[in-house]
């Protein structure tokens, strides 16, 4: 019991991290052209992981089973696709960045309908002895990460500040790494180390991105102020002399 709720914990925590990153980015134009996309991708996966919280509070977790875990992940991978596609390649409008961005919960409620077995996303994979795929989905997931971040790397800075995306890709890289390889049931050891590693990844996300606007902050105050000295020791020159 104490497990079940730790999980719906982490999992509202990570939503409540993912709709700050959203406001910061609608707010603020804080990842520059790619904002609005941010902001969207960002808030539709905080969705999904309320959703997901609720269904596992509900014990409604079965019916979500193989897509609650992945559905904001996935949002989020669909978003860094459209990051590295739109404003370069081709114009995107908002209503079409939405509908693209939910095509992972659109799928699921359409699944039942489309395909009638997917156990293969869910039945571990056994590649030798000592190496076993228990979460094929979150190996997809993995290579889609890994994918990402050598895709992305030419924007990195213009999405994150320095350095902060290579480390929120390498943590979602080890969460998913952790989920594929160590998880083979819910709420095991493996299973809540990559909880607690999305969240890191979420905060850190925010607290770099927090830091680093203070510290230019801080610097542009310094500038200024240094300049208004300036202005003002030229202006005492010019009243001394004469010239005001």
């Amino acid at each position: 019991m104490f497990l079940e709720n730790l999980h719906i914990i982490m999992e509202l925590a990570a939503a409540f991290c993912l709709f700050f990153i959203s406001f910061v980015s609608f707010k603020y134009r804080a990842n520059g052209v790619y904002s609005t996309i941010v902001g969207i991708g960002t808030a539709i996966a905080g969705s999904m992981d309320v959703v997901h919280a609720v269904m596992s509070a509900g014990h409604y977790i079965t019916y979500w089973t193989p897509f609650s875990w992945a559905l904001s992940r996935a949002t989020l991978l669909i978003m860094f696709l459209l990051v590295a596609f739109c404003h370069t390649k081709y114009a995107c409008a908002t209503w079409r960045l939405v509908l693209i961005m939910l095509s992972p919960i659109l799928f699921m409620f359409a699944q039942p309908f489309l395909i009638s077995d997917l156990s293969f996303v869910y039945t571990p994979i056994v590649i030798s002895d000592w190496l076993t795929i228990y979460r094929p989905l979150d190996f997809m997931l993995l290579v889609g990460w890994i994918a990402m971040a050598y895709l992305l790397r030419s924007k990195s800075r213009v999405l994150f500040p320095p350095h902060t995306f290579y480390l929120f890709m390498a943590q979602g890289i080890m969460l998913h790494a952790v989920m594929a390889f160590l998880s083979s049931a819910s709420l095991d050891p493996g299973f809540m180390i990559a909880h607690a590693l999305k969240i890191t990844e979420y905060y850190t996300l925010i607290l770099l991105y927090i830091m680093y606007k203070y510290i230019g902050s801080v610097k542009l105050n310094s500038a200024l102020t240094s300049a208004d000295r300036d202005v003002f020791r030229e202006r005492l020159v010019s009243m001394k002399s004469g010239n005001p």
